[in-house]
């Protein structure tokens, strides 16, 4: 055989047998790109999710300032205040009726510990109601502020609103009310009571 002739490529028959024991596969080019093909770049956010900015700068949601809560609570605590004189002040006068005809001290103390626990009672529910019904309490409903769960618009519900309300709001008030001012500092606005509750108070208009 002449050494200069060219062997052809071995082949598989038609009934899938081979003609030889070295089989060569010849790679499939790949086409160019067109010119005007677009180039899809995935999106920093796909690439990042922890560099996510804070709640309210990212979203429709805007953060209700300090000041609007501070306003809000003020509000709520002058309508609390007078509630408390409705029913104090009635029982303030049975408890002194009661010492000036003699009575044992006993009923008129226990007169006005039922008082005191009837004020409590108020001061717990009125904001564990209004912000599980609605999210506003008269105070936040005059203010046009609302308080949400953080990352959507969804209302904390009566759960949500104990939470915050009670619990999260009697540790913000532990230390030196720091519960309180960290909502000057963090970037979503939140105080304790948010961060136990996850919630967040947005402005409405």
């Amino acid at each position: 055989m002449n050494p200069n002739t060219s062997q052809s490529a071995p082949f598989s028959g038609p009934t899938g047998g081979s003609t030889s024991d070295n089989v060569v596969t010849t790679p499939v080019p790949t086409p160019p790109l067109a010119a005007n093909s677009p180039i899809v770049v995935p999106s920093v956010g796909s690439q990042m999710p922890n560099t996510a900015p804070p709640v309210g700068q990212s979203s429709q949601l805007k953060l209700a300032s300090g000041g609007s809560r501070f306003l809000a609570q003020l509000i709520d605590g002058i309508i609390l205040g007078v509630l408390s004189a409705v029913i104090s002040i009635p029982l303030g006068m049975i408890v002194g009726t009661m010492g000036t005809n003699s009575q044992p001290s006993g009923a008129a103390g226990g007169v006005s510990l039922v008082g005191q626990l009837i004020i409590w009672l108020i001061y717990a529910a009125y904001p564990i109601y209004f912000i599980g019904k609605s999210g506003q309490t008269p105070g936040k409903s005059i203010m046009k502020i609302k308080v949400v769960r953080i990352n959507s618009t969804e209302e904390v519900g009566f759960v949500g609103a104990f939470l915050r309300e009670l619990v999260g709001k009697t540790v913000s008030s532990i230390v030196f009310a720091l519960g309180y001012l960290s909502i000057l500092w963090d970037k979503n606005k939140q105080g304790w009571h948010d961060k136990i509750a996850g919630t967040i108070v947005v402005k409405l208009s």
